[in-house]
């Protein structure tokens, strides 16, 4: 899994895979994780894995007792741990729909990486990206060490996904929009 370029899981999981490198996962270990959303399309995690009851990448649970949550599509333990160098040149950049590589610290996930589509949301005035806030109004939230921000080149089929309008009950699963995103 490269974390220089927009995610795109399989079309279908390997669950046996998935699950075979799920058990090995311990405290500490350097994990990426791709997990398939409605709200926040297919996006990466990299991180250290905090492991009690559950196994949990960058503030997100995937998975617990050799089961992956079902938004888990790949998985893999790699060698070595990239670092975002660059940071943001300019805040307009990080809109819905472009590529944002987004270097996170928060306790007790450490310092992580989300690597996936910004999405919007009205309700809120923020730019997410894989369910963690980026931008809320005209600035960085505070747990955002940098940013890379790429525009979505012209062959990028996948399309764009709808903005977010009112935030449900379910972490991660706020209301959206039907039909196409502006």
């Amino acid at each position: 899994m490269r974390l220089d370029q927009q995610p795109v899981g399989p079309l279908r999981r390997k669950l046996s895979e998935i699950a075979a490198v799920l058990v090995t996962v311990e405290n500490g270990d350097l994990v990426h994780v791709v997990l398939r959303s409605d709200v926040y399309g297919d996006f990466l995690v990299a991180g250290r894995a905090f492991v009690n009851d559950s196994v949990w990448v960058g503030g997100i649970e995937i998975g617990s007792r050799g089961k992956p949550n079902r938004e888990v599509v790949a998985l893999e333990k790699p060698s070595d741990e990239v670092r975002n160098s660059s940071t943001v040149v300019v805040l307009d950049e990080i809109i819905h729909g472009a590529f944002l590589r987004v270097e996170f610290e928060q306790t007790p996930y450490g310092v992580f990486q989300i690597v996936g589509q910004g999405v919007s949301s009205s309700a809120s005035d923020a730019i997410l990206v894989g369910s963690w806030f980026v931008k809320r109004k005209d600035s960085l939230v505070p747990r955002v060490r940098s940013v890379t921000a790429a525009p979505r080149s012209v062959d990028d089929y996948r399309p764009v996904l709808p903005k977010m309008t009112q935030w449900s009950s379910d972490r991660g699963s706020p209301d959206i929009e039907s039909g196409v995103a502006e």
